[in-house]
């Protein structure tokens, strides 16, 4: 009960306004019956990591990797920071689009599995390896190329990475498609495709057809290179959080997997390949609430109307401050 827990928080001193100013309170049975469904609706091969940046929060990031859970990292710093947490290397993500020479070869030394999100990058990759084989200290990294399935723009422009106008990845025309199954048949170390179509304000059928459009060209590459070639598929995380109602909904886990395995039913078939997920909001938004302060109470003289000022607003809650139909939080 949320009056029950804030009222024993202040009574302990731990918030208030002679204390600490706000608190994020998080509910983790929620938080881990979320995690025994993900294992549950998805088969044994498939590995979850959990999205850095959608709560970068050493707590509950020991407790993701402590139930099992790997980490997706968007930069060095979230790297490194899940490596401090527990995550093993080898169930880490590196997923930075912009990531400098020395960040490549910090990750191939660490053993993490680099995303690579550009021909110009998978170069570095080639070269660094061969520096460190040359040392002495060849890299265990697996390695997995992001390309654009193209599979369009979601209802929230600024978080769609899957139309042709898109910044990550490389977009899948029939050049760069050659070009990449060349990769493959020349580069050993190369082990799987990454995507990502977006996050929040797409549908899971738009995720769906990602993700088809994912293994038809693993399947491509088997077939053109060799059986069994693509080890990994990455199919990134963006599982729409229902904002809409205060209980239950948590994420659709159970309707996301079965899609899946009705359309792209090998993803589930062929135990032979690992299959990443990277959720992050989806596990942990409706799991958590807020208490803070309330430092000014104003009348205005215009309207009537009471404002009050707190001491968490846009800089915690930037989204729902500056697109608050998008991420109407409570």
């Amino acid at each position: 009960d949320v009056a029950e827990v804030l009222a024993l928080a202040i009574s302990r001193g731990e918030v208030g306004l002679n204390q600490a100013e706000s608190a994020i309170f998080y509910d983790m049975d929620a938080v881990k019956a979320t995690l025994l469904e993900l294992k549950t609706v998805f088969p044994p091969h498939f590995m979850h990591t959990f999205a850095v940046k959608s709560c970068p929060l050493p707590p509950v990031m020991c407790f993701m990797t402590e139930n099992g859970l790997g980490m997706e990292s968007a930069s060095l710093s979230e790297l490194q920071l899940s490596l401090r947490c527990g995550c093993p290397p080898q169930m880490l993500m590196f997923d930075s689009p912009a990531k400098t020479r020395s960040e490549i070869r910090e990750a191939l030394s660490l053993g993490v599995q680099i995303n690579v999100d550009n021909f110009d990058e998978l170069g570095r990759v080639v070269s660094l390896r061969k520096e460190l084989e040359a040392e002495g200290t060849p890299s265990a990294s697996r390695v997995a190329f992001r390309f654009n399935p193209l599979v369009g723009a979601g209802t929230i422009k600024a978080l769609s990475v899957s139309d042709g106008k898109s910044k990550f990845g490389v977009p899948l025309t029939e050049a760069n498609k050659e070009r990449l199954i060349q990769c493959f048949a020349t580069l050993p170390f190369l082990d799987g495709l990454h995507i990502h179509v977006g996050s929040q304000g797409f549908s899971l059928d738009q995720l769906t057809r990602g993700v088809a459009t994912c293994v038809a060209l693993a399947d491509e590459i088997d077939q053109r290179v060799c059986s069994g070639r693509v080890r990994v598929i990455d199919i990134g995380g963006g599982l729409p959080m229902n904002y809409g109602s205060l209980v239950g909904g948590q994420a659709h886990d159970k309707e996301y997997a079965a899609l899946l395995k009705s359309r792209v039913p090998t993803l589930f078939s062929n135990k032979y390949r690992l299959v990443i997920t990277e959720f992050g909001r989806s596990m942990v938004g409706k799991a958590a609430w807020c208490a803070c302060s309330v430092e000014y109470a104003k009348f205005s003289n215009v309207d009537g109307r009471q404002v009050l000022i707190l001491q968490s607003g846009a800089d915690l809650f930037m989204r729902t401050a500056y697109q608050p139909s998008s991420f109407p939080l409570r």
